[in-house]
Formats: C-alpha cells, sequence, structure tokens
C-alpha cells in the first residue's frame, strides 16, 4: 500500500443552517471549487471539491505556498465564511484513487482535529502537524488577515477588485462611476496597502517554510 506525507486542507461553510436555498448554494460552491482548482492545479495533489452537503470542502497540497491565496478566495468567492483546517502527516489509504474521499490516514484526523478546534475558538484557520511554533504563527496571522478582510465595506471591496483588475486608481474609478479620489479614499479607510504588504509576509513565509519542509514533503 502506498503511502505519502501530505497537507490535507479542509473548509467548513459557517451559518450553513441560514442558507435558504442549499441546493443553489452546492452548485455555486462548486463553481469555486472548480475555479480555485484551475488557478492553483500546479500546488494540488488532488482538487478541492464539495465532500458533503453544501458545507464541507477539502482538497491535497503539495505544499504550503498557495494556502492563504486559497483560503482567501473561497471568502471572497462565497456569500457566507469558510473555516479551513490543514493538516500535515501521512495519508496511506487511497493514494492512488485521485478522489480525497477514498483517502485516509493520520493527516485527515490531524486536520479534523485542528477545524475542531476552529469551532470552539471561532478563528477561521488553524494549521498542524508541522513545526509546532510556526503552525501558530501563520495560524493567527492568516485567521488575522481573513477577519481583516471581512470587515472591509462592499464599497472597500468593489473599489479594491476593481483596481486589481485595471491596475490603477483612474481606470478603477472609471469602472465602478467614482472618481480616482474615491477609488484613493476607499483604499485608505480598507488599510489595503498596509494590510496588502502583511499579506505578501505571509504568502513569503509560507514559501519559505514548504522549502524548509520539502525534504519531508510528497
Amino acid at each position: 500500500m502506498r503511502e505519502i506525507t501530505g497537507l490535507v486542507l479542509l473548509g467548513d461553510v459557517e451559518e450553513s443552517r441560514s442558507i435558504a436555498d442549499r441546493e443553489a448554494f452546492r452548485v455555486e460552491l462548486e463553481s469555486v471549487c472548480a475555479r480555485v482548482s484551475e488557478q492553483h492545479a500546479q500546488e494540488l495533489v488532488v482538487p478541492v471539491v464539495v465532500l458533503k452537503g453544501a458545507d464541507e470542502l477539502g482538497c491535497v497540497l503539495k505544499s504550503y505556498r498557495s494556502v492563504f491565496a486559497i483560503v482567501s478566495e473561497f471568502n471572497a468567492a462565497l456569500p457566507y465564511p469558510v473555516r479551513f483546517a490543514l493538516g500535515r502527516g501521512v495519508i496511506d489509504a487511497g493514494v492512488d484513487s485521485g478522489d480525497i474521499a477514498r483517502m485516509d490516514g493520520p493527516a485527515f484526523h490531524v486536520a479534523s482535529e485542528a477545524m475542531a478546534g476552529l469551532k470552539a475558538s471561532k478563528l477561521p484557520f488553524a494549521m498542524r502537524g508541522g513545526d509546532r511554533l510556526v503552525d501558530d504563527a501563520l495560524s493567527a496571522a492568516i485567521s488575522a488577515a481573513v477577519v481583516f478582510r471581512a470587515s472591509r465595506s462592499e464599497a472597500e471591496r468593489k473599489a479594491i477588485d476593481a483596481y486589481v483588475v485595471e491596475g490603477n486608481q483612474t481606470k478603477a474609478g472609471a469602472v465602478l462611476k467614482v472618481s480616482q479620489q474615491a477609488v484613493s479614499d476607499a483604499f485608505v479607510r480598507s488599510g489595503y496597502r498596509r494590510m496588502r504588504t502583511v499579506e505578501e509576509r505571509i504568502e513569503e513565509s509560507l514559501a519559505e517554510y514548504s522549502r524548509r519542509m520539502s525534504g519531508e514533503g510528497t
């Protein structure tokens, strides 16, 4: 039986009981899973899929590099927040199936335990199974970034999204039919530039952590 050391990322949709049309939401969730899987295909052992109803999702990652991006993309794309737990460890069942629902092993148990801790703490992210000090520090940083993003107003999110697509504030304002100054004001209120620096540090730390752990990876 083949086994690997992998990173299992589990997601759980918060406030799922308040979803009125669960079938429509599941279709939306599957669409986001497919898009994220395509964007991060090179970092995935198994793509992101819906695991249960319209509540849970999961994937297996090659490294830590894309963790923050995936967590951020789901929370930006969906109307309900999603908490994520990452567990590192051995996967010793269903490795060759390509189907996360048929896989099992200590990595899944570590991720499930981390998820249970999130439900108690109400934080949006946790990772376990590597260096505990680094795991705790990155868990706190990613959780803070997710909470900060969620605190932005709809106008601030639209201004940032338009800027990311268009490349400058003037073009973003034209798309939104507002002035460049309005976009600039939204940036200031949202703390975009400072928070983007923090997010870049998170991404750099995840990349370095991946390099450190690569001798023990898949």
